[in-house]
């Protein structure tokens, strides 16, 4: 199963911001099987220019090896782009990561923001939503 992994959740991880590290933490570390983790190049740059200004450009590019470890970094294309554009959700970067996470086949998108995601052509659940039910059922 494909999931593309918002970009709050990484930094919630990445930052340790409570209480929705824990949840993220153990999102990451799950090793199942058939769970394929995505994330966007898009998401990777904002990962890298938030987490930079907070913790450093050192201990950002080492957070960054360490989930392209984990990741599949998925390509955002001008194709994208004009795509998300024409979904109907209200911003523009969580319509670009739908389209990307459609375009990957994902099952779901993991955020802590599913009402961003209305409109979206893959389903978005929680981080906890999906540890406790999503995995364990087969997506629609």
């Amino acid at each position: 199963m494909n999931i593309l992994i918002d970009t709050n959740v990484i930094l919630d991880h990445a930052l340790e911001r409570k209480p929705f590290w824990e949840a993220a933490e153990y999102l990451l570390l799950l090793e199942h099987p058939s769970l394929v983790l995505q994330l966007t190049s898009s998401a990777v740059t904002d990962i890298y220019y938030i987490m930079r200004r907070i913790a450093g450009d050192a201990v950002t590019r080492d957070y960054l090896a360490f989930i392209f470890r984990l990741f599949d970094i998925l390509d955002v294309t001008g194709a994208d782009c004009r795509q998300a554009l024409m979904l109907p959700m209200k911003d523009f970067e969580d319509a670009l990561q739908a389209i990307c996470a459609r375009k990957a086949k994902c099952s779901y998108i993991i955020t802590r923001n599913e009402q961003h995601y209305e409109g979206a052509p893959v389903p978005a659940v929680t981080p906890e939503r999906f540890l406790e039910e999503a995995l364990w059922t087969k997506p629609q």
